[in-house]
């Protein structure tokens, strides 16, 4: 009897992963249009949007030069942005191109693009998905400094010998429950094998509370608004869909599993993810501290050379 349902069991389990691989099929473009400019280094930083980053780097920004660069979302609106000059640029919210969002919305995204476009002076690639495609075209077809590559976002959730093959394609990824997962997983895709990240505190649930209209709030902290005052938290800027607590942490467990297949990923690789935020919630990497990165990373150019 347990022989029949072991063979069950298995006949369960490919019928599972080949519906799995027709999702991924129905859902994904192929090939994912990924940059062909040479690494000058095999060595990159990531950094997200966190309170942290301000504290860790203080100024000190020739750390940045033994290096590329990955930002995302809102850090064209700070002054680093300049300083720093990402080398890339990825998105991965609807909420930065779709058309029916409420106006502050549209209004505070056509602010960060005319930043972007005014600002970046310099070589630098920004990462869509696919079904941005069209919308991201409209706005840099004529800059000469800027160029786009496309991305899939479909996620696959099945045995990790298929997944890091699928991964290997650029089909999909692990859920893109946050824009450092993207981030991460395009830096590996790439080639980068020492990726250095910064500024992923991810200590929303520290600030939850509930309004008086029994409504879910946050303090939506970055390096750039740390004081950010408790508002109700918006699925899509609207007043009308706020997160439930149940919701809010199951989509914040789904992301830290994201970065937990991003890990296994890194391995597959022969890869190594360090995270150097002072402030964080994210255990699926190797910690390191900022004042460490000089050392580590000197090592790392030492040998390629």
């Amino acid at each position: 009897m347990s022989v029949v349902l072991r063979v069950m069991s298995k006949i369960k389990n490919l019928i599972r992963t080949a519906g799995l691989l027709l999702g991924v099929a129905r859902r994904s473009r192929f090939p994912a249009k990924m940059s062909n400019d040479p690494l000058r280094s095999t060595v990159c930083f990531v950094l997200g949007n966190g309170p942290s980053l301000n504290t860790d780097i203080n100024e000190e920004l020739e750390i940045f030069r033994m290096g590329d660069i990955f930002c995302v979302n809102d850090f064209a609106e700070t002054d680093l942005y300049e300083n720093i000059q990402p080398k890339h640029y990825v998105f991965a919210d609807p909420c930065y191109w779709l058309p029916a969002l409420p106006e502050h919305l549209i209004s505070s995204r056509n602010h960060l693009y005319g930043k972007i476009l005014n600002k970046t002076s310099w070589p630098l690639t920004i990462y869509v998905p696919f079904e941005a495609q069209g919308f991201f075209e409209g706005i840099v077809a004529h800059d000469k400094n800027i160029s786009l590559s496309f991305y899939n976002t479909t996620a696959f959730d099945g045995k990790k010998i298929i997944a890091n093959k699928l991964y290997d394609l650029g089909l999909c990824m692990p859920t893109p429950q946050n824009v450092l997962i993207p981030a991460l997983f395009l830096s590996l895709r790439l080639g980068y094998k020492k990726i250095i990240l910064l500024g992923a505190d991810h200590s929303w649930h520290e600030t939850l509370a509930l309004d008086d209209a029994n409504r879910v709030c946050v303090k939506d902290k970055h390096f750039y608004n740390e004081d950010a005052k408790l508002t109700p938290w918006s699925m899509d800027g609207t007043e009308e869909n706020i997160w439930t607590m149940d919701a809010i942490f199951h989509a914040l467990g789904r992301m830290f599993e994201g970065y937990w297949k991003i890990d296994e990923y890194t391995k597959h690789l022969g890869a190594q993810i360090y995270n150097a935020s002072s402030v964080t919630y994210i255990d699926a990497f190797k910690r390191m501290s900022f004042s460490d990165i000089g050392k580590e990373l000197t090592q790392c150019v030492g040998k390629e050379r």
